[in-house]
């Protein structure tokens, strides 16, 4: 990824448009280079879709798992990280708890809200817990989710701590979530 002097060490805000098919290894290989590359980063932004009229060309997309985005761990200052993809992020609400533990000074997160292939996402509203708990700066979540149960108390009993901050953040964006009760998303207590 780098030759001599590029980027340089100290850039702190990048974002990346590709417009040809970005495998998910190659992706976690990229962000191990960037890590190294540029520990100051504290915006990032993965534009990774293909234009509409190239979409036929990857039939099949390998979704990105929390796996590949990892190596943003080690990146301390981050931020704010927007990422876009085909298809949904292969992420559970466990990876979601993980993601949040990991980066407890995000404040702007971007997950791919708006896919351009729609499937049942694996993240639940649940996963707000996580980013209540963990991460409290975060202003602006973006999330593609199934929002269609919700299981806030069932949670709750798993997290060792049942006194569960209020989620810090102004803006939620579901994106192409499919939510059957809007009322849900508005309830602040982080009960259904």
């Amino acid at each position: 990824m780098t030759e001599k002097g590029f980027p340089p060490p100290h850039l702190q805000y990048l974002i990346i448009q590709e417009t040809t098919r970005v495998a998910p290894l190659f992706l976690e290989e990229f962000l191990h280079s960037l890590v190294a590359a540029c520990p100051k980063l504290e915006y990032l932004s993965l534009q990774l879709r293909l234009p509409r009229s190239f979409e036929h060309l990857d039939p099949e997309p390998t979704p990105i798992t929390l796996a590949n985005l990892r190596p943003l761990y080690k990146l301390c200052g981050l931020r704010n990280f927007f990422i876009s993809h085909l298809c949904p992020l292969a992420v559970t609400d466990d990876d979601m708890e993980e993601f949040a533990r990991n980066m407890p000074l995000i404040e702007t997160l971007s997950l791919n809200n708006e896919p351009a292939r729609i499937s049942t996402p694996q993240i639940t509203l649940g996963c707000l817990l996580h980013f209540a708990r963990h991460c409290r700066e975060l202003s602006l979540l973006r999330l593609f989710l199934d929002a269609r149960t919700c299981h806030f108390e069932a949670l709750r009993e798993r997290l060792d701590d049942a006194s569960i901050p209020e989620l810090p953040i102004s803006d939620l964006v579901v994106g192409y979530s499919e939510i059957s009760d809007p009322g849900r998303l508005h309830n602040s207590s982080g009960s259904c």
